[in-house]
């Protein structure tokens, strides 16, 4: 009858480092759980026996563990023990008690010198409800808002991390910001301005406020001013102070042009239209008062060159005023022609007056033959109507090619009268 005493073979290997970075690691026996009449057992560093392990250990602890492996079939053992080891040990982090902010401190520092140094030490500032100032990774940082601030010093080789914070207090309120309201003067050139507080961000109350070179006061009205820009201050129950500036834009106003100075005959009408910026208005009036108003424009007829004036009014009071010169040419535009040929070709048949506009009235227009003798009269009627003109007939019967002499007496629109004469050629 033979021996079989052969313990089974057993070999762990080599273990990893437990760090922060890696803190679970795997005992992994060469041989394999799924050995047919193998059995195995772990035990821990207190010697106990590890319930439902596998056969690959993971591990979260350093110490001695120890792997025993049976033959089933013959129930000799064999063991292996291998030892873990640990690095898990954070930096320390440190931050110094920091100055409280107030008024005239509105920026502290934080400082994390007294932390671990190293070459594989990082560090990094966080805050919940403060503000940090400048880079976050280094040994100082600044904070301007009150609030918890929190250092991690990182050891990049264990990935271990140590913490420290510290609360930023803050004794007095800063006035971070203040909104204010400006109010243009009511027309150009006017000294109406006001400017008005709207709203103080931080700050204790009661506030009191100054404009300029002026003292602090309760009053945050300030009236009587000029467009500008207007230095501002605060000053708070803590003697917090802010300063800034508000512009006092110009008054937008109202402005009229009549334009340049333009020309008109004697009898004619012109119509001045006023150019107005901005386009409402609240009242317009004109001088000298001898137009005719339609709408915003103004319709004249002057019977002598004359300087027009319009002012216009806006619904604050704001005036603006223009002045044209309507220059009335007055020579004489009477024209009569120095031929016609009454022969029925409708082509200048008729001898006639013309005249333009300024013309009112013709009060005689005669006509005479080489002997004085007047051959045609017409009196009392309106230029530039053939039905006034001569025909070249006396008494019904047509009268030879010949050359008469014309006399016009002509009433203007002023109610001057000129007298025109000349000769006219009859060619039939």
């Amino acid at each position: 009858m033979g021996t079989d005493v052969e313990p089974p073979e057993v070999a762990v290997g080599n273990a990893d480092l437990i760090t922060c970075a890696n803190d679970t690691i795997f005992l992994q026996p060469e041989q394999p759980a799924t050995a047919d009449g193998v059995d195995f057992e772990w035990f821990g560093p207190d010697g106990e026996s590890i319930p439902e392990a596998n056969f690959d250990l993971a591990v979260t602890e350093a110490g001695n563990y120890t792997l025993v492996v049976t033959n089933t079939d013959n129930g000799c053992t064999a063991s292996e023990t291998l030892s873990v080891e640990a690095d898990i040990d954070p930096p320390q982090a440190a931050i110094a008690t920091p100055q409280a902010l107030n008024c005239d401190r509105t920026v502290v520092t934080l400082d994390g010198s007294d932390s671990d140094l190293g070459s594989g030490l990082v560090y990094e500032w966080s805050t919940g409800g403060g503000q940090l100032e400048g880079p976050v990774n280094e040994l100082m940082v600044e904070a301007t808002a009150a609030g918890w601030y929190v250092l991690a010093v990182t050891n990049t080789q264990n990935g271990c991390t140590g913490l420290d914070s510290v609360e930023v207090l803050q004794t007095a309120e800063v006035i971070t910001d203040a909104f204010w309201s400006a109010v243009p003067p009511a027309c150009p050139g006017d000294s109406d301005g006001e400017i008005v507080l709207d709203t103080v961000l931080g700050g204790t109350a009661p506030f009191f406020f100054a404009l300029g070179e002026s003292p602090f006061a309760a009053d945050a009205v300030f009236e009587g001013l000029s467009p500008g820009l207007y230095p501002v201050a605060i000053e708070d129950a803590n003697g917090c102070t802010w300063a800034g500036e508000v512009i006092l834009p110009e008054a937008e106003g109202i402005s009229v042009s009549l334009g340049p100075e333009r020309a008109i005959r004697l009898g004619e009408q012109d119509t001045l239209v006023p150019l107005i910026e901005p386009a409402a208005y609240d009242s317009i009036w004109w001088w000298p008062a001898d137009g005719k108003p339609e709408g915003a424009a103004y319709v004249v007829a002057p019977t002598q060159t004359t300087v027009y004036q319009v002012w216009v009014q806006n619904e604050r009071g704001c005036v603006d005023t223009s002045l044209v010169r309507i220059k009335v040419i007055d020579d004489l535009p009477v024209y009569v022609p120095n031929v016609f040929s009454p022969n029925g070709d409708g082509q200048n048949d008729v001898f006639m007056v013309f005249a333009a506009a300024s013309i009112q009235e013709v009060a005689t227009f005669q006509v005479y033959d080489r002997w004085g003798d007047m051959v045609y009269e017409a009196e009392n009627f309106s230029p530039n109507d053939p039905a006034y003109g001569w025909d070249g007939e006396l008494r019904g019967y047509e009268m030879d090619s010949a050359v008469f002499a014309y006399v016009i007496e002509v009433v203007l629109a002023d109610g001057r009268r000129e007298v025109v004469a000349g000769e006219v050629l009859l060619l039939r």
